[in-house]
């Protein structure tokens, strides 16, 4: 039987007992963290005016370890980069101890690209037709403002059709403007998310958030497929021994 799971509600459900066991992020622990990124700057090839974006999107603190844990998103005229999130570690003082993640250098280099010809509709239809969701609805029902610029455009299942502006890192340098679709397929059975560039409608990636597993019994193994394991081996070649001899 093929069973469908949602990634991101796996996630939750297996953050959800984690995050009864700890406590609000304080306001001085994103200070320290935010302090911390902003120092590091240089050495992380953000210019000021970047550093400046980034911004603590959640945080909590661990009651058993006592280690306090900030979710920094950075941002590029205030849309998010993608490829742009750290989570800085903090200890019961609120010193950093350690960071993980990454940050994506020269936003402002000349190979960076902002414009964004297609429009939110548009981009879903093309996104839709690149992942075979016929029939998905394309007309905006909100458009929300701010940081998260998400529109919404119905849904399959209870599965939200959206699109929103993101900021994309080049291979070499910069970043693009593109526009990130999350499209449900009929029934739900795979939720796609398609990144396509804002200006010329290309494909720059997609996955799956549905993990497909097969349950069920195990098929049983056949004489051949157990063969490579059982198949006779000829003995080695043992040297000639001569007769037993007594040693006094």
């Amino acid at each position: 039987m093929l069973r469908p799971f949602l990634f991101a509600a796996v996630l939750f459900g297996l953050v959800a007992p984690a995050a009864a066991q700890s406590t609000p992020l304080t306001p001085a622990d994103r200070r320290a963290a935010m302090a911390y990124l902003q120092t590091q700057a240089p050495a992380l090839g953000l210019a000021p005016e970047d550093a400046a974006e980034l911004v603590v999107t959640a945080g909590h603190r661990s009651e058993r370890s006592g280690i306090g844990y900030a979710y920094v998103q950075q941002r590029h005229g205030g849309i998010d980069v993608t490829d742009g999130r750290v989570t800085v570690a903090l200890d019961r003082s609120g010193r950093v101890v350690h960071v993980a993640g990454g940050l994506v250098p020269g936003l402002t280099s000349p190979a960076s690209t902002h414009a964004g010809a297609l429009t939110a509709s548009q981009a879903l239809k093309t996104a839709a037709g690149y992942v075979g969701a016929v029939g998905t609805p394309t007309v905006p029902l909100t458009v929300a403002f701010g940081p998260d610029l998400r529109t919404t455009f119905g849904e399959v299942d209870g599965v939200p059709i959206t699109g929103r502006l993101v900021y994309t890192a080049l291979p070499r340098e910069g970043v693009a403007l593109a526009w990130e679709l999350q499209i449900p397929t009929a029934g739900a059975d795979d939720v796609w998310v398609v990144q396509l560039d804002a200006a010329t409608g290309t494909e720059r990636s997609r996955h799956d958030l549905v993990v497909t597993d097969l349950l069920g019994p195990a098929p049983a193994a056949s004489a051949r497929s157990l063969a490579p394991f059982v198949e006779a081996m000829p003995a080695p070649a043992l040297p000639a021994r001569g007769p037993a001899r007594r040693v006094a």
